[in-house]
């Protein structure tokens, strides 16, 4: 189990929205790093601007993403991990598995950090059981590594978010390809989405300062998702045209794309010359586009 980073922040913000209490135009405090006792939350790309929500996920936030977790509250953000299969051992015809790693005391402070993916230890695979509810119109099911027809699957599956909820999601995953951290992945004609994370690798119990988990997802096409990608690094190098950094878009990103461009077509799935005429109908009934510029809106 690991801690997915800001992977995380897909399920964060799909739970502020599903609450009813935020909405895409909802906006976010992140002027200044959020101090919660001797704890400070900073943004790693700090905007020092109150964002909005497509803002929040594209800028990636902890501060923001904090503060949508904090209008939920504890006991809401506990609920919907649970409803999404997070806090509880993932079972698959596979015996070798994992229980998540949870806080024995969770406080304001924990639903804060696990809002962005710091203090929740998951298996990877049930983070992707988890983002694929979230974008295939909302409905959760169990992952299985044997063939299942659409109409076996619809049986075992259950609804955890709106169809608005999961249309918002497909939403921001693509316009965090289009103009945020999930640029490496934007490969041309599959209509991708994405959100990276990075996350401090915890060696003997205590973050390191230097190495990282990384992780990427990636969707396609967005408006009607067929494929989830996850690509994941344990303590991934900086490559030498990447100036030091040794975060997810320039690692975990980097592979998502490419392996999008070489898997996809082996598929059958050629790329597509133009993108989908209405990718967005809820969203764009609500005043938003096909991809949210830096304020938000179309």
């Amino acid at each position: 189990v690991y801690e997915m980073g800001s992977t995380f922040k897909a399920l964060s913000i799909s739970m502020a929205l599903d609450s009813g209490r935020v909405t895409l135009g909802t906006r976010v405090d992140a002027r200044d790093s959020l101090r919660y006792g001797r704890f400070t939350i900073h943004d790693f790309h700090a905007t020092h601007r109150i964002l909005t929500v497509p803002e929040v996920f594209t800028h990636s936030s902890n501060i923001g993403t904090a503060r949508l977790a904090l209008m939920v509250g504890v006991e809401g953000h506990k609920a919907f991990l649970r409803k999404m299969g997070q806090l509880d051992r993932l079972r698959t015809e596979l015996p070798e598995s994992a229980e998540p790693l949870v806080p024995k005391r969770w406080g304001e402070l924990n639903t804060m950090t696990i809002a962005f993916g710091q203090g929740l230890n998951v298996a990877p695979i049930q983070a992707v059981m988890a983002v694929c509810a979230l974008v295939n119109g909302g409905n959760m099911m169990v992952p299985t590594f044997l063939p299942r027809t659409p109409e076996e699957a619809a049986k075992v599956s259950h609804r955890v978010v709106s169809e608005q909820t999961s249309e918002s999601m497909r939403y921001l995953m693509r316009s965090n390809a289009t103009h945020g951290s999930a640029s490496f992945a934007n490969v041309p004609g599959y209509y991708v989405g994405g959100k990276t994370g990075t996350a401090d690798k915890i060696i003997h119990g205590h973050y390191s300062e230097n190495k990282v988990f990384t992780t990427f997802m990636a969707i396609t096409p967005a408006d009607k998702p067929k494929y989830l990608f996850m690509t994941i690094y344990d303590d991934p190098m900086p490559a030498p045209e990447d100036h030091g950094f040794h975060t997810a878009a320039y690692n975990a990103g980097r592979v998502a794309g490419a392996l999008i461009r070489r898997v996809e077509p082996l598929e059958g799935v050629p790329p597509e010359k133009n993108p989908p005429n209405q990718p967005f109908p809820i969203i764009a009934r609500l005043g938003y586009g096909a991809d949210a510029d830096k304020t938000g809106k179309e």
